[in-house]
């Protein structure tokens, strides 16, 4: 693509416990799945929100992380500081 960049960057379709093996000091970018706004929310979707937030807080190596949402759910259900 031509482009330089002064840090690695991957691009990822997979879950992030596939992922979380692979990382070390990570910063993050992900979105919520689309699947809230069209089913709305589920017991499924909560737990998902639930293990995400668990994920991120049993590391202390990001770099950051940074979660692309509107869901006021996904913000109660990971149980972190946003």
């Amino acid at each position: 693509w031509g482009i330089s960049l002064p840090c690695e960057v991957s691009l990822n379709v997979a879950s992030f416990e596939a992922l979380g093996p692979y990382l070390s000091g990570p910063l993050v970018v992900t979105r919520v799945p689309n699947e809230v706004r069209a089913l709305g929310p589920t017991a499924r979707v909560a737990r998902l929100y639930r293990e995400f937030g668990q994920f991120i807080a049993s590391r202390s190596d990001w770099s950051g992380v940074y979660v692309l949402t509107e869901s006021r759910i996904f913000r109660r259900q990971s149980r972190l500081a946003w």
